[in-house]
């Protein structure tokens, strides 16, 4: 979603841009942006494997996502056309930094990142339960990461962030490297009107993509939670986004008292169809993508005190939060026959949110910070390149 939209706001904004990326064969919202000032390469032939990554020198996902020709189709593109600003769309895709340096001196090079993935991938290491050969691969996937992201930052002319919290962790990470910050925008629908009444659905919903091991470890973490609760007190959880139909169905058996549909065209239905909206993000860190379309849908929003990251939103008069997994299941509990109590959530946040994610604004604010670089306003000074041991690319999102 956030490439998706960065994508489309660049090209309102009068850059021409190439995307680079995998071939996915979707429609509707996961189909590619659309637009005259939008063109796009698409490779095919994704096969790489975890395995053979760990002996890799970057970490699996950018390994695998490197390989093949992906990697072909970039050397072309870089030795066809003069480009101004080379955009690597997530830490994934870092197997690329050293091609674009090498061919492409003359372009501005930005990382566009999603997460900071050199904390956000220890911290996973660290919390997961998995056995001890499992926690030693995570770990040094993790240390892989740290290095690719450190490098990325460090020879990058410009970093991205999303968060504000994210971004004073690149100004230490790399402080010779200017940074930027750029939450995404919200596109969808909005309902400032829509109330909860006593014929909605005594139902939470937890939308958003569970094909990362940490989104499906913070979705059983909160279903375990609130398991005992939830079936006491009558109130249904449904499960909407992306996910394999095998983790489907495994969570669907052992949590029975869960509505679980995957891969659907949209997820208003069911965000219309519910009293609260659930994040439970023990682990992943970030912005909290599914948090827009809650607010905009007009569904109250419950969450981890730690997962309001560059929310405008009061903790105490905006969300239902808390501590901790089992008080938030409890608090879910205690308010959600309280109607008057939800409106005035949901109205809050509206309230807060409306004027503040625009997508026609990320746009015009990166290539302003392309237009300072290109006067002169950067780095003091270069950063020595290194020995080219990393590249950029996460294959589902364009380079």
């Amino acid at each position: 979603m956030y490439s998706r939209g960065m994508v489309e706001s660049l090209a309102a904004a009068g850059a021409r841009v190439h995307g680079l990326c995998w071939e996915r064969e979707e429609t509707g919202d996961g189909a590619a942006p659309s637009h005259d000032n939008i063109s796009w390469t698409q490779v095919g032939g994704f096969s790489g494997s975890r395995l053979r990554s760990i002996l890799a020198g970057l970490p699996s996902d950018a390994h695998r996502h490197g390989r093949g020709s992906i990697r072909t189709e970039l050397k072309r593109l870089l030795s066809e056309e003069n480009w101004n600003a080379v955009i690597i769309d997530h830490a994934a895709m870092g197997w690329a930094l050293p091609l674009v340096k090498r061919r492409q001196p003359g372009a501005t090079v930005v990382y566009l990142s999603h997460n900071a993935e050199a904390k956000t991938r220890r911290e996973i290491a660290a919390e997961l339960q998995r056995s001890l050969p499992v926690k030693a691969m995570l770990r040094w996937d993790a240390e892989k990461y740290v290095a690719l992201e450190r490098r990325l930052c460090r020879m990058a002319d410009l970093v991205s962030a999303i968060t504000a919290d994210d971004a004073a962790f690149y100004r230490n990470f790399a402080p010779m490297t200017p940074v930027m910050q750029n939450a995404p925008g919200y596109d969808g629908k909005r309902l400032p009107a829509r109330t909860i009444t006593s014929g909605t659905p005594r139902r939470v919903v937890l939308s958003g993509s569970f094909e990362w091991v940490a989104k499906q470890h913070n979705l059983r973490r909160f279903l375990e939670a609130s398991s005992t609760p939830f079936s006491t007190a009558g109130i249904e959880v449904q499960v909407v986004g992306k996910a394999s139909s095998t983790f489907a169905e495994e969570t669907r058996r052992r949590f029975p008292y869960c509505r679980f549909d995957i891969n659907v065209p949209s997820v208003s239905p069911f965000l219309n169809d519910a009293r609260i909206g659930v994040i439970p993000e023990e682990l992943g860190g970030g912005f909290k993508l599914k948090a827009l379309d809650y607010v905009f849908h007009g569904l109250p929003v419950a969450l981890l005190n730690g997962a309001a990251a560059g929310l405008p939103l009061d903790l105490e008069h905006d969300v239902i939060p808390a501590p901790n997994l089992d008080a938030l299941a409890a608090r879910i509990v205690e308010v959600i026959d309280d109607l008057p109590f939800l409106d005035s959530l949901r109205a809050n946040a509206f309230t807060r949110c409306e004027d503040e994610f625009h997508w026609r604004d990320r746009g015009l604010a990166l290539l302003g910070e392309l237009e300072r670089l290109r006067q002169g306003v950067g780095k003091s000074a270069p950063e020595p390149e290194a020995p080219p041991a990393f590249v950029p690319a996460n294959p589902s999102k364009s380079a």
